[in-house]
């Protein structure tokens, strides 16, 4: 690999470099590389010894199949100033391969079916390993549209439904951008925030064929967007959703989306996160480049970032192959796009909607400490969301802009599946 010494004036011989292959997301190989010969303002092609194509097929397997990173790190081997021995100056993650996406497959055999004049049931068993066996059951409410329960071995994971989501709560930037939208090219679109807050949603067809349901709902955004959910569940309790916005007339008109997803919660006590992508802190569209992919395991409670003055947008991660949120026991829900691509997700102990001062007049984020009951999770929720995409952060020009343009969602026709399957401790 090339190393490239930014120095102006000192060259690398006080820096060793720490390197790890990692497959998906687990660390197979070390290495160190003890003198780094590079003069300032130069490149040097480095070798790595005991990494080559041979050590990688041992360590991964077949080439292809899995994502493979490298990640380095340059560290002082002396003493240098207030900086001691062995402090990490900086680290970059490489991509050595990354793996096609891989589609989601449901199972063939169909699941028990139970209509009633309010809902339609899904339910079936769904096996673990050895000779476990759990009860699983899906209900989806005809009035609203949405998934209402899911329970796994008789527990109840959902505290308020499954349903669209296209807003975020305001950030600061959002803020900035629209005390100062007056006369500048922005300030039609800042205006998303309040017409995909909280639309009512009317359901205008519900259609349950074999183990599918269809759902139409009346257009919304002042007759503009068109959303429709479509959903499948098969005998594993695996749960299909497709969600799509079309035009309903002349839908180019309406305001910016702040995200193109849904959300749900579900009770405090599921208040671990696990999950494949960008980490350890959240991450976005446009705030990722120190990031670095790998499996984490967090707590909700450590998910918001309490630095922030005002409450707003935070905690969400993108990159993902695969986000779980799961109780003490390792018992919850895992979601994953159908195509196998990547998205984002965040779990957080509070709503959106908590997170907007003008819904709940909360205007420092210490005071958001008390819904999320730190210490006795289980008296309060896990609120979840998962996107497509959502919009960037901005911040070009001190919370005063929203984020550049390729950073920006257009209200435009858009559609994503997405599969929430039960996770069962032992699995």
């Amino acid at each position: 690999m090339q190393v490239y010494n930014e120095n102006f004036f000192i060259d690398l011989s006080n820096y060793r470099m720490n390197w790890t292959l990692q497959c998906e997301g687990v660390n197979v190989l070390t290495g160190v590389v003890e003198n780094l010969k590079v003069a300032p303002q130069q490149t040097v092609t480095v070798n790595l010894p005991g990494l080559d194509r041979a050590a990688i097929e041992r360590a991964c397997g077949s080439l292809g199949e899995k994502d493979i990173y490298l990640y380095v790190e340059y560290a002082l081997k002396a003493k240098d100033g207030l900086l001691d021995a062995g402090f990490v100056t900086a680290y970059d993650q490489l991509s050595v391969v990354k793996a096609g996406a891989k589609v989601f497959e449901l199972c063939s055999r169909v699941p028990q079916v139970t209509e009633s004049d309010d809902a339609v049931c899904f339910s079936g068993i769904r096996c673990g390993c050895g000779m476990q066996r759990t009860s699983w059951s899906v209900s989806i409410d005809k009035k609203s549209g949405f998934v209402t329960s899911y329970c796994l071995g008789g527990s109840e994971l959902l505290q308020s439904p499954i349903q669209p989501c296209f807003n975020r709560a305001y950030t600061s930037n959002d803020r900035g951008a629209i005390r100062g939208a007056k006369g500048r090219d922005d300030s039609d679109h800042i205006k998303y925030m309040d017409l995909w807050l909280n639309p009512a949603y009317e359901v205008a067809s519900f259609q349950c064929e074999a183990s599918c349901v269809k759902v139409n709902y009346r257009p919304i955004v002042d007759g503009k967007a068109a959303v429709s959910l479509e959903y499948a569940v098969d005998a594993a309790g695996n749960l299909l959703i497709t969600e799509k916005m079309e035009d309903a007339g002349n839908l180019a008109s309406a305001p910016l989306l702040g995200r193109f997803g849904m959300e749900f919660s579900m009770p405090g006590n599921y208040s671990t996160v696990e999950f494949y992508g960008y980490g350890p802190f959240e991450t976005y569209c446009d705030r990722v480049s120190s990031a670095t992919v790998g499996l984490y395991t967090q707590k909700v409670e450590d998910q918001y970032h309490y630095g922030y003055v005002v409450p707003q947008e935070s905690g969400t991660h993108i990159g993902l192959k695969w986000f779980k949120t799961v109780d003490g026991n390792g018992t919850g829900l895992r979601i994953a796009r159908l195509d196998g691509e990547d998205f984002s997700a965040s779990a957080l102990p509070f709503s959106r909607l908590q997170l907007n001062q003008d819904v709940t007049g909360i205007t420092h984020s210490l005071q958001l400490k008390s819904l999320a009951c730190e210490n006795r999770r289980s008296e309060g929720a896990t609120w979840v969301n998962f996107d497509d995409v959502q919009m960037g952060l901005g911040c070009v020009n001190s919370w005063g802009k929203l984020a550049r343009k390729e950073y920006l969602l257009k209200p435009e026709p858009r559609c994503v599946s997405f599969v929430i399957s039960p996770v069962i401790n032992i699995e």
